[in-house]
């Protein structure tokens, strides 16, 4: 069976060229290193080059004490891992030979403009979002 990993992409998306989504695989699991100084955090894994910054900060004492911090965002690089396709993959629903199915033998990367660089503020849960994961890469 042939591999396709743009099964069941979003076609609106893919209609403009910084959106559309370009994958490969990538054959060794992405490994974090970590910087931590302060409220600042810098992660950047290997063997793919992609760079993820964020400064988290919060109160827990003026009612939000459901242990939401907000944080700043910043990532860009060459190669970030898309979890749900390599899900997608393991599973066989983008086809591929048994080798390419094969468990974390092979992973699911993006090269997507859109996905290479991303500047944002959201709400982390701190004692969930803050691990260093190949599943959640830029969104942690």
């Amino acid at each position: 069976m042939e591999l396709e990993l743009t099964r069941n992409t979003d076609p609106t998306r893919n209609g403009f060229w910084w959106t559309k989504e370009r994958f490969y695989l990538l054959s060794k699991k992405p490994k974090p290193h970590v910087i931590r100084m302060g409220k600042l955090r810098v992660v950047w894994y290997s063997p793919v080059r992609f760079w993820f910054c964020s400064a988290t900060w919060g109160d827990r004492s003026v009612g939000n004490d459901n242990g939401q911090f907000h944080s700043w965002q910043a990532y860009f690089g060459w190669g970030k891992i898309d979890a749900t396709r390599c899900f997608m993959l393991w599973q066989g629903q983008l086809g591929g030979t048994d080798e390419q199915r094969e468990r974390h033998k092979y992973y699911v990367a993006t090269r997507t403009l859109a996905e290479m660089f991303a500047f944002r503020r959201r709400w982390v849960q701190q004692n969930i979002d803050s691990e260093e994961a190949w599943s959640n890469m830029g969104g942690i």
